[in-house]
């Protein structure tokens, strides 16, 4: 782990057997995983991570992540990731996050939007407070739609029911936010999740759900391999509450991913 002169952050890890589909593939869950982490254990060196927030009665909330595929890394790949804090804008802290391989490939790109929540009022605190934490780069970060955009011609095509599992839910018994990411992907059949992987994802977390509530997924398609989906939960009046979104695009499996080689830094022993 180290972290350079400009504030970058970066960790080296191998590809676990776990973190695969049946193909010895990273799954998309991994790369998403990656981002989370590497945030998480950037903050813990910096004295702002959650356990440590929650002292000055505070904690991190992602709200959105936008991801760009290249390739998806194989078992025993070796996997660098880099992640950056931009200025503030707003209550929103982005930060980028980038993977490569062992001979500096991009694996993925991707772009997040955390904020500080205070944790008695549940409203976002000033983000003033991370400069004498983080290295904030200065200068205008990126910018995402307000809303999550929606594929043209995209029509409903299926709705699945489920409900909030104990294994969703992270230390503060809310579903965690790749569980959300589970729920949706787990909606494409899998005939087709065997033939194609996801080449670029826009995710929102718009609000937090508790172990055992009811969802909703409703899956939307558009020509091609564009989708939506939209995940819902009841409100106190029977009205209809989108907890999270996401905009996805498929590429044919070959396109983004090598069938399994040994990686040549891999010790044979």
């Amino acid at each position: 782990m180290k972290i350079d002169e400009n504030g970058v952050f970066s960790f080296t890890t191998r590809v676990a057997s776990t973190d695969c589909d049946s193909y010895y593939q990273a799954r998309l869950k991994y790369y998403f995983d990656l981002v989370q982490e590497v945030a998480g254990t950037h903050t813990l060196c910096r004295k702002c991570a959650i356990p440590q927030l929650n002292e000055e009665g505070l904690t991190w909330m992602i709200i959105r992540t936008e991801m760009d595929v290249t390739r998806y890394a194989v078992w025993g790949e070796t996997v660098t990731v880099y992640t950056q804090p931009l200025a503030a804008d707003g209550f929103y802290c982005p930060r980028t996050t980038r993977a490569e391989d062992v001979d500096g490939n991009v694996l993925f790109e991707a772009r997040s939007l955390w904020c500080l929540l205070d944790l008695k009022t549940h409203h976002p605190a000033n983000p003033d407070i991370l400069h004498k934490w983080l290295a904030i780069v200065p200068g205008e970060g990126f910018k995402l739609p307000r809303r999550v955009p929606k594929p043209e011609g995209a029509a409903e095509v299926s709705r699945t029911e489920t409900s909030v599992s104990f294994s969703d839910c992270d230390w503060n018994g809310h579903m965690n936010n790749i569980a959300y990411l589970n729920h949706i992907t787990e909606c494409v059949s899998p005939e087709e999740l065997d033939s194609k992987l996801v080449s670029h994802i826009d995710i929102k977390w718009s609000k937090e759900v508790k172990f055992g509530e009811r969802l909703t997924v409703v899956l939307s398609r558009a020509e091609g391999d564009s989708c939506y989906a939209a995940i819902t939960k009841k409100g106190d009046a029977g009205e209809d509450i989108t907890v999270s979104e996401a905009a996805v695009e498929l590429k044919p499996r070959a396109e983004l991913a090598k069938p399994w080689f040994v990686p040549k830094d891999l010790p044979l022993l």
